[in-house]
């Protein structure tokens, strides 16, 4: 079977790239034919070029430079109108279905970078032959569909078969279209990525990653003390500086920033695919809370019942807490059932001939 994917693949994000690659390895390897829409929403090149001025600008430069060589040797790319969404019909002559996520595609919030999208939505002419999928899609922060819940809820109402990674956005698609998505896990736990994962070493191991942005004073002199305690160095793959005793690295490419994560003893991090990373690899993590991924950090944590996790100053024996592993390991279970449940689904709805 032919597919078209379309998901937001081109950015120098780490989660984002990677779920798209996840996505593409899973579908590939069951025989299908797999194709990415290179849809580039202006927003969001506007938002990641505006990156590359001031003063890291060399070292952002190089960043990108490093994810666009993986995207061009890893993603089969099928060229999307740029413009009106009219122009599309010649791009999707030849596939066989169309599956929309994974990531934050379907956001509406004004406030966000990515905004409201309709191609995310599938919201454009698509032959009668071709089917209709979202893949794990998420609302990211958007609380409402609104004002586009209308156009929104005909779309959904399109698809032949509907997955979401969370239960905001699940609520979010009931409330309009009168249907309710399945719940389905973020590609990377879909894909083993053992044919990318550099064997290049870093930094000698044991170490602790941190993948964090806008650490508060209290959240560095937790690191500084639990690095200092367990005389291990930091590894800081995000993008702050001036951390106590460490290497950073905030422009690996996604080979080597795999590679690194996969190799940590701890983590620490306040971004959503570095918590998916951590379980995937069974690695003992606290997550930072942050307003702006809270929904999607929230939602995981509590799924598998680690809310301990997320990190709570007033708490000075959750860290040992975490060391003793036991709710991580019941995670572990669950979440491996969880992606043979995803798998089954995914690879399923491609050749169901009903909603």
């Amino acid at each position: 079977m032919k597919i078209g994917l379309l998901t937001i693949h081109h950015v120098p994000n780490y989660g984002a790239v990677l779920q798209a690659y996840a996505l593409y390895q899973t579908l590939s390897a069951a025989g299908h034919d797999v194709t990415f829409f290179d849809h580039r929403p202006p927003e969001v090149v506007k938002y990641y070029r505006s990156k590359l001025k001031g003063h890291f600008a060399g070292k952002e430069w190089f960043r990108y430079y490093q994810f666009h060589r993986f995207i061009k040797k890893e993603f089969p790319l099928t060229p999307f109108p740029s413009g009106s969404l009219r122009n599309v019909n010649s791009a999707l002559s030849q596939v066989d279905a169309l599956i929309a996520g994974s990531d934050q595609i379907w956001t509406t919030d004004s406030a966000s970078f990515r905004g409201y999208d309709p191609a995310f939505f599938l919201n454009f002419k698509i032959p009668r032959h071709v089917r209709r999928i979202s893949y794990a899609a998420s609302a990211g922060s958007s609380t409402t569909f609104d004002p586009h819940q209308t156009e929104i809820g005909r779309a959904i109402n399109q698809f032949h078969a509907i997955s979401v990674r969370d239960e905001n956005t699940r609520q979010l698609v009931l409330s309009v279209s009168g249907r309710k998505p399945e719940m389905v896990l973020d590609p990377v736990f879909l894909h083993s990525f053992s044919e990318i994962s550099s064997r290049r070493k870093l930094q000698p191991s044991p170490y602790i990653v941190v993948y964090a942005n806008f650490l508060t004073p209290k959240e560095r002199e937790f690191i500084h003390r639990t690095s200092a305690r367990l005389q291990l160095p930091i590894v800081n793959l995000g993008p702050e500086s001036n951390l106590p005793n460490q290497q950073q690295y905030h422009h690996l490419s996604p080979r080597e920033w795999l590679a690194t994560i996969r190799g940590a003893q701890y983590i620490f991090t306040s971004f959503y695919h570095g918590v998916l990373f951590s379980l995937k690899y069974n690695i003992p993590f606290l997550a930072f809370p942050r307003k702006a991924k809270s929904i999607k950090i929230d939602d995981v944590l509590v799924r598998y019942d680690l809310k301990n996790h997320l990190w709570e100053p007033s708490n000075p024996s959750q860290w040992q807490e975490i060391l003793e592993g036991k709710q991580l390991k019941l995670a572990k279970e669950r979440i491996e059932k969880d992606a043979a449940f995803s798998k089954s689904f995914l690879l399923e709805k491609l050749t169901q001939t009903t909603h």
